[in-house]
């Protein structure tokens, strides 16, 4: 998904909206991460965010989720 944000592990922000993301990926090194908004994509799963156990908002809204 996001290559770059897999060599930061200081990022604590990241918003990804209406790019067509389908699958949460290379997100595990993220481990400063406090705030993910990925809305208004095709995600169908939410997976590979325990890693992220600083995050505190998750946004998924708008996406395939069932």
């Amino acid at each position: 998904m996001i290559k770059s944000a897999q060599k930061r592990n200081c990022i604590i922000g990241l918003s990804v909206i209406n790019k067509s993301i389908v699958n949460i990926e290379n997100l595990e090194k993220c481990v400063k991460l406090e705030v993910l908004n990925l809305s208004y994509n095709l995600i169908g799963k939410i997976e590979k965010l325990d890693k992220l156990l600083k995050l505190r908002e998750l946004n998924l809204s708008y996406n395939k989720i069932r």
